[in-house]
């Protein structure tokens, strides 16, 4: 029943009443553009049928990435990876209540909504709060180190060393979660040649970088 039917799609879920829904990039649509697709599909007769679909006015093309949720009361969340708007929810009718859009400059792989625990929003020091590399010892270095740094929140945390032309030789911690507070970690870079590199320090949107001097 889906005659145009679905391009470099993403995001297949089923749903309560066993259809499924998915996010039709439409890179094969001509002209390009994408939807939001609801199937019934019948195991026996291995047959697909386009039950509801969602197609923004005027068109929203997303050729990458994307992804279609579908909530209790009916409505449904379309995020368009590339395309703009980045995110339309619809109700059961087709009607649009809810329009956002990023910067021009940046795209999301999949926009969700979700119920938070206000608690965990304000109870993190302010956003605003720096990342602190202040010793990174000894340095400069004879095969390894020791990084101390102080996380003003918790979070995921990642630790790569990049020599001067920004390639990654070493990652001694890699999105791990650590508590607020001191940070320590080893730093290894026995057979490395001797030179200056960068450690850097990533906690979400925050970034701090120590120059490291190796010495063989």
């Amino acid at each position: 029943g889906d005659t145009l039917q679905f391009t470099y799609q993403h995001a297949i879920r089923r749903l309560a009443n066993g259809h499924y829904t998915l996010f039709d990039n439409g890179n094969w649509h001509v002209p390009a553009y994408s939807r939001a697709c609801e199937y019934a599909l019948d195991d026996t007769a291995h047959t697909a049928t386009l039950v509801w679909s969602y197609r923004d006015t005027p068109d929203d093309y997303g050729f990458a990435m994307g992804f279609v949720q579908r909530f209790d009361n009916g409505n449904t969340l379309v995020s368009w990876g590339f395309g703009k708007p980045d995110a339309i929810e619809v109700d059961a009718n087709g009607d649009k209540v809810l329009e956002l859009s990023l910067p021009s400059t940046q795209a999301s792989y999949r926009i969700t909504r979700a119920v938070v625990d206000p608690s965990v929003l304000f109870t993190a020091v302010a956003p605003e709060a720096p990342l602190d590399l202040s010793l990174l010892g000894p340095n400069p270095v004879h095969g390894s180190s020791v990084l101390l740094a102080r996380l003003p929140v918790p979070g995921r945390v990642s630790v790569k060393v990049l020599d001067v032309q920004g390639r990654i030789v070493a990652t001694p911690l890699h999105k791990t979660w650590r508590a607020a507070g001191v940070l320590t970690v080893p730093v290894a870079l026995a057979g490395q040649p001797s030179g200056v590199y960068f450690c850097r320090l990533r906690e979400g949107g925050r970034t701090a970088v120590q120059k490291l001097v190796l010495v063989d």
